[in-house]
């Protein structure tokens, strides 16, 4: 089946501007009168899985489901419901899918000519946006320990737990960090025998970083970094810190 080209399910949204990320799957992060949206499309909210010898189901709850004959019909039913944050539409069966759910709380799948899309506020208080490197930067005030925060970005399509490359990236953070009252935040940065390194393998040294940014490494492994205080502080592992997720534009993974 041939995919949705993204005007035609973007249509919805005239109203609004669309910054087309790119990335894959594509997202597209819409500015309207409504709320900020966030849509990924070639992809499907995935209600039940497989895990073991048996079916582990989605524990989200949801609002409604059935046929409908469009992407913008799914999106008018989300709309005629207050409590509607996040919205599917599988192209192939008609069918859609409403929740009252963030894109943390639930599982997708790749399925080409579907389309997820779903309110920036159901990530909680947030601060969404596109950063001088082309990312699209998510803080939200969900609180969750270091492997769980890694889980919950992973679960947004295209998005995982923040690295860091460059100072403009740094600064940009810094930026958002102090606008949202300087919370402690994970990022994907953890101690190793090695050193710091960030989720994607690049070591802290090997990066424009080193040397310019404060850190504080005294624990002993295994610990992560999250910042705070305008520096990298080492905590353990099972603390419960607030989330900064980043979401991949260009199409060529991380």
């Amino acid at each position: 089946m041939a995919k949705h080209r993204p005007e035609l399910f973007l249509a919805c949204f005239v109203i609004g501007a669309a910054l087309g990320l790119g990335g894959s799957p594509l997202l597209f992060f819409i500015n309207h009168p409504r709320g900020d949206f966030i849509l990924a499309q070639d992809v499907w909210l995935q209600t039940s899985l497989s895990h073991g010898n048996g079916t582990v189901y989605w524990t989200g709850s949801t609002l409604w489901s059935g046929l409908v004959n469009s992407i913008c019909a799914c999106r008018n039913m989300c709309w005629t419901m207050a409590s509607c944050l996040t919205f599917s539409y599988n192209a192939k069966d008609s069918l859609c899918i409403l929740t009252d759910k963030g894109p943390h709380e639930y599982h997708f799948t790749p399925s080409p000519g579907s389309v997820i899309a779903y309110f920036a506020k159901s990530f909680g208080n947030y601060s969404s946006t596109k950063g001088p490197d082309g990312y699209l930067y998510v803080i939200s005030s969900v609180s969750l320990d270091f492997n769980a925060s890694k889980d919950a970005c992973s679960r947004i399509p295209g998005h995982r737990l923040a690295v860091f490359h460059r100072m403009d990236q740094m600064n940009f953070f810094i930026t958002l960090w102090t606008q949202l009252d300087s919370p402690q935040t994970w990022v994907d940065l953890r101690g190793t025998p090695g050193g710091m390194q960030w989720g994607d393998g690049t070591y802290m040294a090997a990066t424009e970083l080193k040397g310019k940014v404060e850190i504080v490494e005294v624990l002993t492994l295994p610990y992560a970094f999250r910042y705070t205080s305008s520096r990298f502080d080492d905590y353990t592992m099972d603390a419960d810190f607030r989330i900064l997720c980043q979401g991949d534009p260009s199409g060529n993974g991380w």
